[in-house]
């Protein structure tokens, strides 16, 4: 059995730990750590080319330029009846780029229909592209039940090949709370 020793060095605070052995008690031999002779394919260069393309795959330098990290981008779409939003985030949230039907050269109500979502959207790709931005994986995030909402979504399968991960409608719903507006009449 080991036995321990406390000794404190210079300052009460700080504690040295000493292990001895008794004489009359053999110390636990260590194992042996592997050598070139003991495991040749493991330490031979020309043993298996898939370990060197491995180390080439994991070698690289974080602090690159070259570097980018897998990172999808968030497609917000608020489709209200009179505008339909456009914007592209990061996975943290920072803005890349925005659109809207207004932005697309719409006025007042021409805003709210089909043709200026989808154009709103033709104008928001060509900004991502303009701006040499990677998309590796796109999320779609709804907001709204205007007509937007399904023209935004043909126009990025019609133009884009963006791999879409995943669909959301996150357009808030109430458990009866403000109350809502009185109902039009025409």
């Amino acid at each position: 059995m080991i036995s321990r020793i406390f000794k404190f060095r210079s300052s009460p605070s700080l504690l040295r730990l000493y292990t001895t052995a008794p004489k009359d008690q053999a110390t636990p031999p260590t194992e042996p750590t592997p050598t070139a002779q003991s495991y040749p394919s493991l330490f031979s260069k020309s043993a298996d080319p898939s370990l060197s393309s491995l180390n080439k795959v994991f070698s690289f330098n974080l602090k690159s330029k070259d570097f980018q990290p897998f990172q999808s981008h968030i497609l917000h779409v608020k489709a209200t009846s009179n505008n339909t939003l456009l914007t592209l985030t990061t996975n943290s949230g920072d803005a890349v780029a925005t659109s809207s039907g207004g932005a697309a050269g719409f006025k007042k109500a021409g805003r709210s229909g089909h043709e200026a979502a989808y154009q709103a959207t033709i104008k928001l790709i060509e900004k991502i592209n303009s701006k040499n931005i990677v998309i590796n994986g796109l999320e779609l995030k709804f907001k709204g039940l205007g007509p937007g909402r399904d023209a935004c979504f043909k126009a990025l399968r019609s133009v884009t090949n963006w791999p879409v991960v995943r669909i959301s409608d996150v357009t808030p719903i109430p458990f009866n709370g403000c109350r809502p507006r009185k109902a039009r009449r025409l």
